[in-house]
């Protein structure tokens, strides 16, 4: 009445850190004798999610063919508080996929995340290089009598990852005609695998 004036002091639990949620404000009032009652209706304090962007970047990483993938990781800008994220990485490739450009995904959880209305995953790129591992295409010698036809050739395969197979054709000078002597059992190499290294050598064989 009258005009009169008040002291009053607010509080509430929240502070810039606290979660999203609701709290209660709280009031103290002084300055006053003129009343025997005064009474507070407490007020809430309504911390809604943030807007702003929270931006997981997933770092690009590479690695030789037929090697497990490595541990990802990511940057994460636009969190406050110092809050944290579990963070799983997933992509479509793994030891035995070939040569190429893969996604690395993430998806992002945990309790901070309610903090945040808009969360947005920037996904990497996972780069499968080819093997430094050279495959060497041995091929095996053999022998046949004069005047007759050349036997099927063979080889081995030394430095091959992840059951890769080829195309071997096999080629000699010598035919069923060539006179006694040795002769280079020589061979070319085919096939989608050889993408997935740097270098595929043939040694020779002898008939």
């Amino acid at each position: 009445l009258n005009g009169d004036t008040f002291t009053i002091n607010y509080s509430t639990l929240a502070t810039q850190f606290s979660p999203v949620g609701q709290y209660t404000i709280n009031a103290t009032v002084s300055g006053q004798t003129n009343y025997s009652n005064i009474t507070v209706n407490p007020g809430t304090l309504t911390i809604t999610p943030s807007t702003l962007p929270l931006i997981v970047s997933v770092n690009s990483v590479s690695r030789p063919y037929g090697q497990p993938n490595p541990n990802f990781t990511s940057s994460v800008s636009g969190a406050f508080n110092g809050d944290t994220f579990t963070i799983n990485y997933f992509t479509s490739a793994n030891q035995f996929t070939p040569v190429g450009a893969y996604a690395i995904n993430a998806t992002v959880s945990g309790a901070a995340t309610a903090n945040y209305s808009n969360i947005i995953v920037v996904p990497g790129t996972l780069y499968i290089t080819q093997s430094t591992t050279p495959v060497v295409i041995t091929v095996n010698s053999a022998t046949r009598p004069y005047g007759t036809p050349n036997p099927a050739f063979t080889s081995s395969v030394s430095g091959a990852l992840n059951g890769d197979t080829f195309t071997i054709v096999y080629s000699t000078p010598a035919t069923q005609f060539s006179p006694v002597g040795q002769y280079a059992i020589n061979a070319s190499v085919s096939g989608a695998a050889i993408a997935n290294y740097t270098s595929v050598q043939v040694v020779s064989g002898t008939l």
